[in-house]
């Protein structure tokens, strides 16, 4: 490889490493990180950032706390459409315009959160999320665990 060439292919690397970077979901990271960073918080804090949960069990020594969030969001834009062409008698009219009705795209997101417990204290922080969505729905995640994340960094594990 010439030296010519290895300034454009180090430029083109660093070019697709900044265009990958703007793929990174803040909300999914934050959730991935609850994983780890909510082990050993207390029930009664559980309870106090993450509220009542839909489903609780208990099995084997631990309870089994689990949340649910699902959101349906839908998107409305225009999006451009030919607005015709034709003559009349003194000339000639037509183009392009935002004429066409807006197009309507629904997304819909589901986490379900289930924390683990024993002795009154999370053990273990596992995800439920639709095949095929996880980064859309592990954001969604963040929603369950952003109240308590406060807690977790100000709160000492045992």
């Amino acid at each position: 490889m010439s030296p010519s060439v290895r300034p454009s292919v180090i430029g083109c690397l660093g070019i697709a490493v900044l265009a990958l970077s703007g793929c990174a979901n803040p909300r999914a990271e934050q959730a991935a990180l609850a994983q780890n960073a909510l082990i050993g918080i207390s029930e009664d804090t559980l309870l106090s950032c993450a509220g009542v949960p839909d489903r609780s069990r208990s099995a084997g020594g631990r309870d089994f706390f689990t949340y649910e969030v699902d959101r349906i969001d839908s998107y409305a834009y225009p999006y451009p459409g030919f607005a015709g062409a034709g003559f009349y008698r003194r000339g000639y009219w037509g183009g392009w315009g935002w004429d066409r009705p807006l197009a309507t795209e629904i997304r819909s997101t589901y986490c379900e959160a289930t924390f683990i417990l024993e002795n009154g204290r999370v053990t273990q922080i596992n995800y439920n999320t639709p095949t095929g969505s996880l980064g859309g729905s592990l954001s969604q995640c963040y929603d369950i665990v952003q109240n308590c994340m406060g807690y977790a960094q100000s709160t000492p594990a045992p």
